[in-house]
Protein backbone atom coordinates (compact mmCIF):
# COMPACT_ATOMS: atom_id res chain seq x y z
CA UNK A 1 0.00 0.00 0.00
CA UNK A 2 2.89 2.31 0.43
CA UNK A 3 4.31 2.13 -2.49
CA UNK A 4 1.25 2.36 -4.11
CA UNK A 5 0.60 6.22 -2.10
CA UNK A 6 4.27 7.08 -3.33
CA UNK A 7 3.80 5.60 -7.08
CA UNK A 8 2.74 9.08 -8.86
CA UNK A 9 6.56 10.52 -7.14
CA UNK A 10 8.64 7.66 -8.60
CA UNK A 11 11.02 8.69 -11.16
CA UNK A 12 12.08 5.03 -13.16
CA UNK A 13 15.06 4.86 -15.76
CA UNK A 14 15.18 1.53 -17.26
CA UNK A 15 18.55 0.35 -19.28
CA UNK A 16 19.70 -2.66 -21.01
CA UNK A 17 23.66 -4.19 -20.52
CA UNK A 18 25.54 -6.45 -18.61
CA UNK A 19 26.82 -6.96 -15.60
CA UNK A 20 30.65 -9.56 -16.07
CA UNK A 21 31.29 -10.77 -12.40
CA UNK A 22 34.65 -12.85 -11.07
CA UNK A 23 33.87 -13.40 -7.71
CA UNK A 24 37.12 -15.95 -5.78
CA UNK A 25 37.03 -17.05 -2.49
CA UNK A 26 40.28 -18.34 -0.47
CA UNK A 27 39.98 -19.68 2.66
CA UNK A 28 43.05 -18.27 5.22
CA UNK A 29 42.31 -20.29 8.29
CA UNK A 30 39.33 -21.65 9.84
CA UNK A 31 36.89 -18.74 10.10
CA UNK A 32 38.47 -16.27 7.62
CA UNK A 33 39.09 -15.78 3.73
CA UNK A 34 40.13 -13.68 1.65
CA UNK A 35 37.52 -12.53 -1.16
CA UNK A 36 38.18 -10.76 -4.50
CA UNK A 37 35.68 -9.41 -6.89
CA UNK A 38 36.15 -8.20 -10.51
CA UNK A 39 33.39 -6.48 -12.51
CA UNK A 40 32.79 -4.85 -16.36
CA UNK A 41 29.75 -3.24 -16.92
CA UNK A 42 27.95 -2.18 -20.03
CA UNK A 43 24.71 -0.40 -21.15
CA UNK A 44 23.24 0.00 -24.36
CA UNK A 45 22.93 -3.99 -24.61
CA UNK A 46 26.68 -4.69 -24.84
CA UNK A 47 28.33 -1.60 -27.05
CA UNK A 48 29.45 0.61 -23.68
CA UNK A 49 31.46 -0.32 -21.42
CA UNK A 50 31.12 2.52 -18.95
CA UNK A 51 32.49 0.89 -15.36
CA UNK A 52 34.65 -1.65 -13.97
CA UNK A 53 36.42 -2.14 -10.49
CA UNK A 54 38.46 -4.97 -9.15
CA UNK A 55 38.70 -5.30 -4.85
CA UNK A 56 40.07 -7.68 -2.45
CA UNK A 57 38.83 -8.33 1.30
CA UNK A 58 39.92 -10.19 4.07
CA UNK A 59 36.95 -11.59 6.27
CA UNK A 60 35.92 -13.56 9.37
CA UNK A 61 32.89 -16.09 9.51
CA UNK A 62 31.46 -15.15 12.89
CA UNK A 63 28.93 -17.95 12.65
CA UNK A 64 27.00 -20.00 10.48
CA UNK A 65 24.95 -17.10 9.51
CA UNK A 66 27.07 -13.70 9.33
CA UNK A 67 29.96 -12.97 7.85
CA UNK A 68 32.19 -9.22 8.50
CA UNK A 69 35.17 -8.37 5.88
CA UNK A 70 36.99 -5.04 4.89
CA UNK A 71 38.56 -4.40 2.10
CA UNK A 72 39.66 -1.64 -0.58
CA UNK A 73 38.34 -1.48 -3.93
CA UNK A 74 39.46 0.42 -7.32
CA UNK A 75 36.79 1.34 -9.71
CA UNK A 76 36.83 2.92 -13.23
CA UNK A 77 33.81 5.03 -14.42
CA UNK A 78 33.72 6.15 -18.13
CA UNK A 79 32.21 10.12 -17.60
CA UNK A 80 31.43 12.55 -20.59
CA UNK A 81 35.04 14.25 -19.73
CA UNK A 82 36.82 11.14 -19.96
CA UNK A 83 37.76 7.72 -17.24
CA UNK A 84 37.52 8.91 -13.55
CA UNK A 85 39.36 6.57 -10.76
CA UNK A 86 37.74 5.81 -7.38
CA UNK A 87 39.35 4.29 -4.25
CA UNK A 88 37.02 2.63 -2.26
CA UNK A 89 37.88 1.32 1.11
CA UNK A 90 34.68 -0.64 2.20
CA UNK A 91 33.51 -2.67 5.26
CA UNK A 92 30.91 -5.48 4.58
CA UNK A 93 28.47 -7.05 7.73
CA UNK A 94 26.66 -10.23 5.37
CA UNK A 95 23.76 -12.64 6.52
CA UNK A 96 23.40 -16.27 4.57
CA UNK A 97 20.85 -18.24 4.39
CA UNK A 98 19.72 -21.76 2.39
CA UNK A 99 18.25 -24.63 1.85
CA UNK A 100 17.44 -27.17 -0.32
CA UNK A 101 15.26 -25.27 -2.95
CA UNK A 102 17.03 -21.55 -2.60
CA UNK A 103 19.52 -19.35 -1.01
CA UNK A 104 19.37 -15.88 0.32
CA UNK A 105 22.10 -13.32 1.27
CA UNK A 106 22.17 -9.34 2.42
CA UNK A 107 24.96 -7.59 2.47
CA UNK A 108 25.02 -4.12 4.49
CA UNK A 109 28.41 -2.25 2.95
CA UNK A 110 29.60 1.04 4.32
CA UNK A 111 31.81 2.72 1.64
CA UNK A 112 34.39 5.70 1.51
CA UNK A 113 34.53 6.95 -2.09
CA UNK A 114 37.87 9.03 -2.99
CA UNK A 115 37.80 10.21 -6.13
CA UNK A 116 41.01 11.40 -8.45
CA UNK A 117 38.89 14.58 -9.89
CA UNK A 118 37.78 17.51 -7.88
CA UNK A 119 34.43 15.55 -7.16
CA UNK A 120 33.80 15.78 -3.12
CA UNK A 121 34.51 12.40 -1.26
CA UNK A 122 31.43 10.58 -0.57
CA UNK A 123 30.08 7.76 2.17
CA UNK A 124 27.57 5.44 1.22
CA UNK A 125 25.68 2.71 2.70
CA UNK A 126 24.85 -0.38 0.42
CA UNK A 127 22.09 -2.93 1.30
CA UNK A 128 22.01 -5.69 -1.88
CA UNK A 129 19.53 -8.87 -0.94
CA UNK A 130 19.79 -12.04 -3.41
CA UNK A 131 17.49 -15.01 -3.76
CA UNK A 132 18.47 -17.78 -5.42
CA UNK A 133 16.92 -20.26 -7.16
CA UNK A 134 18.51 -23.91 -6.72
CA UNK A 135 17.37 -25.23 -10.14
CA UNK A 136 19.80 -25.53 -12.95
CA UNK A 137 19.09 -24.76 -16.41
CA UNK A 138 21.22 -25.56 -19.21
CA UNK A 139 23.76 -27.71 -20.13
CA UNK A 140 25.76 -25.26 -18.18
CA UNK A 141 23.79 -25.54 -15.00
CA UNK A 142 23.13 -22.14 -14.43
CA UNK A 143 20.93 -20.97 -11.64
CA UNK A 144 18.71 -18.14 -11.60
CA UNK A 145 18.81 -15.26 -8.95
CA UNK A 146 17.01 -12.28 -8.24
CA UNK A 147 18.66 -9.15 -6.28
CA UNK A 148 17.62 -5.44 -5.18
CA UNK A 149 20.21 -3.47 -4.33
CA UNK A 150 19.83 0.56 -2.25
CA UNK A 151 21.81 3.02 -2.49
CA UNK A 152 22.11 5.70 0.14
CA UNK A 153 24.27 8.50 0.06
CA UNK A 154 25.74 9.71 3.50
CA UNK A 155 26.94 13.03 1.82
CA UNK A 156 23.63 14.26 0.63
CA UNK A 157 21.65 12.18 2.76
CA UNK A 158 19.35 10.95 0.46
CA UNK A 159 18.87 7.29 -1.48
CA UNK A 160 20.10 7.59 -4.78
CA UNK A 161 19.64 4.54 -6.26
CA UNK A 162 17.55 1.33 -6.18
CA UNK A 163 18.97 -1.98 -8.90
CA UNK A 164 17.11 -4.50 -9.83
CA UNK A 165 18.67 -7.80 -11.15
CA UNK A 166 17.64 -10.92 -12.76
CA UNK A 167 20.47 -12.96 -13.83
CA UNK A 168 22.24 -16.20 -14.49
CA UNK A 169 25.04 -17.54 -12.51
CA UNK A 170 27.38 -20.40 -12.48
CA UNK A 171 29.56 -21.92 -9.53
CA UNK A 172 33.04 -23.10 -10.90
CA UNK A 173 34.62 -26.21 -9.18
Amino acid sequence: IVWLALWPSLALATDTGTSNNLFVLKKTGEDTFLASRSNLVTRDGISDLFFGYVDLTYGKRINEHWSIDAGYRHARLDLPDGWRDEYRPLVNLAYREQDEKWKIRNRNRLEFRDFDDESDDRIRYRNETVVIVRTTFSRFEFVPYFSQELFYEFTDDKFNQNWITIGAEKTLP
